[in-house]
């Protein structure tokens, strides 16, 4: 049970790449919040996806670092989903088309800046075990979200 909630049900487990893989599954259950709840039901689904996802990082950090021999595994990537609906919270859009393209953009920003791990993103991810591969990922998360705010409620409704 523990692989399959720190590889989000599988995901970190991908054949290259699997905190993209993360990623988008995360962004793709956001999607489907959005249609299924609306606003503003979907944006409090993922902040308590985003609270229960880091709950569950934080818990089984330790575990993974040692199940998988790695300071940093691969397969757990149930610290992007974190970080992912960390991003597009409270980001506005007004119609199914407008929350595909918070969902795009959001991905793209998100992967740019977990993979650049600008400031303080380097610096979180030097945290120990669970708490490290956790904050770096909620640091890009909030990178991203400042510029899809700025982008959807300044420069771009939709």
């Amino acid at each position: 049970m523990r692989r399959v909630l720190v590889s989000f049900f599988g995901l970190g487990y991908g054949p290259v790449a699997p905190g993209t893989w993360g990623s988008f599954g995360a962004v793709v259950v956001y999607g489907v919040l959005w249609y299924a709840l609306g606003v503003p039901w979907c944006w409090w689904s993922a902040l308590v996806l985003s609270a229960a996802a880091s709950g569950v990082s934080l818990g089984l950090g330790r575990w993974a670092v040692e199940h998988y021999a790695s300071t940093d595994p691969k397969p757990m990537v149930i610290d992007e989903a974190a970080g992912m609906w960390l991003s597009v919270l409270w980001v506005p859009a007004r119609s199914m088309t407008g929350a595909l393209w918070v969902c795009g953009i959001a991905f793209v920003l998100f992967r740019i800046f977990d993979i650049l791990k600008l400031p303080p993103a380097r610096q979180a991810e030097r945290l120990p075990a669970g708490a490290g591969i956790l904050c770096d990922d909620l640091v890009a998360g909030v990178q991203t979200n400042i510029v899809l705010q700025i982008l959807f409620r300044v420069l771009w409704s939709v």
